[in-house]
């Protein structure tokens, strides 16, 4: 069944203090796409789209309720710089959770929430840390530390103040986000979900497959592709245009890898004649008039045009040294053939 409208209403009484002072705020809309609803991070200063990655397009409380109240909008809250979220989400329909949430949230020294679909609790942490065992999400849990924001209702369940207890957010970690593969070669594994473990959740596993592309050193643009390749592949074209979901979630992937989008120095443009007079000795052949040393060659034919054994006898010409095709002279050396075709 498909989800209720979003409740864009808040009461900032019940806000702590520490959190109504901090000038993390902005404002979202509900906007349906796909048949589901989504919730729109906008900015409290031009009414544009916020990013919870740009503290430009953040503002004060007062800023955020202002323009929420003008524009029939919610507020919310960017995480980051010491400030971390829970996030439990349907609750009524999850009895083992609801109970374990109840009884959690009960013990978690610090403040928590209704959402606005009144079927989940936020919970609000600063100072602490997600465990680098953890993911960020599954199912109905969540849990994030940075390039994320929450919405806002004011509807205090639990707690007048922002707590900083460690070992609450490791619960939450431990019984619901354990990690099934941790990344040791990450530059931060806290930052990188194990890769396909999203228990039937498309984004998770979308989050996940970012998360380990930034976290390996690929850019924006690449991790881009692939997404919309992943997405393409499992049908969900439409979303896959989208590019506030696929450039949103590589842009926040990077982020929490902590990895800048332009790793790489902004390419030049060079006229040929200098890059080769610059090169003027070229590489030898490998094989005569046809491929130099360090050049890729392509064989390409029809169905059963006997490209393979062509190619097998290539392998074997380099092995020896002796000409291919009978007409073409190989320089001999280290050959390797891997068939990718047969079984």
């Amino acid at each position: 069944m498909a989800k209720a409208e979003p409740n864009i209403g808040f009461d900032i009484e019940a806000i702590p203090d520490e959190m109504a002072k901090a000038a993390r705020w902005v404002c979202w809309k509900p906007v349906q796409r796909d048949g589901r609803w989504t919730k729109v991070p906008m900015s409290p200063h031009d009414l544009s789209t916020a990013s919870s990655i740009d503290p430009s397009t953040w503002g004060t409380l007062g800023d955020a309720v202002e323009a929420a109240v003008a524009n029939d909008w919610g507020i919310g809250f960017t995480l980051g710089d010491g400030w971390l979220g829970v996030d439990f989400d349907g609750l009524p329909d999850n009895p083992e959770l609801s109970t374990w949430c109840s009884d959690w949230a009960a013990k978690s020294k610090t403040y928590v929430e209704v959402s606005p679909s009144k079927t989940g609790l936020h919970a609000i942490f600063r100072g602490v840390e997600k465990p680098i065992w953890s993911q960020n999400r599954r199912g109905p849990v969540e849990l994030y530390e940075r390039a994320r924001f929450f919405c806002v209702t004011g509807w205090r369940v639990v707690g007048d103040e922002i707590g900083s207890d460690q070992s609450s957010v490791d619960a939450v970690a431990d019984r619901w986000l354990r990690a099934e593969t941790i990344h040791t070669t990450a530059p931060r594994a806290d930052a990188v979900p194990a890769l396909g473990v999203s228990n039937g959740d498309p984004s998770a596993a979308d989050w996940s497959m970012c998360c380990d592309l930034a976290a390996r050193g690929f850019r924006l643009e690449e991790i881009v592709g692939r997404l919309r390749e992943k997405m393409g592949r499992e049908g969900r074209h439409e979303k896959a245009q989208r590019d506030d979901y696929v450039v949103g979630t590589a842009r926040k992937a990077l982020s929490a890898a902590a990895v800048p989008e332009a790793n790489a120095e902004p390419l030049s443009i060079k006229p040929m004649r200098s890059v080769m007079a610059s090169n003027p000795t070229k590489t030898p052949y490998v094989i005569s008039k046809l491929l130099r040393r360090g050049e890729v060659a392509a064989v390409i034919a029809p169905p059963k045009a006997r490209k393979s054994f062509l190619v097998a006898d290539l392998a074997i010409a380099g092995a020896t040294g002796t000409n291919w095709f009978g007409q073409f002279p190989v320089t001999k050396g280290r050959v390797l053939l891997v068939d990718n075709e047969l079984s």
